[in-house]
């Protein structure tokens, strides 16, 4: 049976498109900074290992160093006439590149997501929508599709689709009412002012007739 789709998120999903476009211009910031100072990759998940958790995004600093040491020293031949060398000392004696850039494009995943809509809270970062493969970022339009059918509701049963059909005339009707008088706030629609239920039917109440207001 085909489903019909009855209601959306309007608000939801253009969040989440402001969302991802936002956050992918990050990514790509960030992924640039890092191969001007590492010229190993980084992957998504090392790239989030920098920051705390939601809500607030803090650059780790001392993450950001540990994994720029393993990666500069990784795949490098160490060795001075045979002698055994302890890497980890090695790794102390690393003088690091400078992280002033890199680190000012980590501090902007904690400024506030921009919205289209209200939020109550700072939106947070949908990592799962994005991919790095050899330093370029890609975003994963197949999952952001997936989130924005979660906020679409749809009539997928014979009932529902019969429940749907008996109440969508009344939808247009309300929705054309509301086109006519929009002085009238939606949330007191239902106001008894408004209509009365009498001898099983709906009929007008006299103070909106007389008065144009509920």
């Amino acid at each position: 049976m085909k489903k019909v789709q009855y209601n959306e998120n309007k608000g939801k999903i253009q969040n989440l498109e402001m969302n991802i476009n936002h956050t992918h211009k990050l990514i790509i910031n960030s992924v640039k900074a890092w191969n001007k100072i590492c010229p190993e990759p980084i992957t998504l998940n090392e790239l989030r290992s920098f920051l705390t958790n939601e809500p607030y995004r803090l650059p780790i600093i001392e993450n950001v160093e540990a994994l720029l040491k393993d990666k500069l020293i990784l795949n490098k031949k160490v060795d001075f006439d045979g002698l055994q060398v302890n890497v980890e000392s090695l790794k102390n004696l690393l003088i690091l590149p400078n992280l002033t850039n890199f680190i000012a494009t980590l501090q902007k995943f904690s400024v506030e997501i921009p919205t289209v809509s209200f939020s109550m809270s700072n939106e947070p970062i949908y990592w799962q929508h994005f991919y790095i493969v050899k330093g370029k970022v890609t975003v994963l339009s197949d999952t952001v599709e997936i989130q924005k059918e979660s906020y679409k509701l749809y009539a997928t049963t014979q009932e529902e689709l019969k429940r749907l059909n008996t109440v969508k005339p009344l939808c247009e009707a309300l929705t054309n009412f509301m086109k006519s008088n929009p002085e009238i706030n939606p949330d007191e629609l239902f106001n008894k002012n408004l209509i009365d239920f009498y001898y099983d039917k709906f009929i007008p109440n006299y103070r909106f007739i007389e008065t144009g207001r509920i």
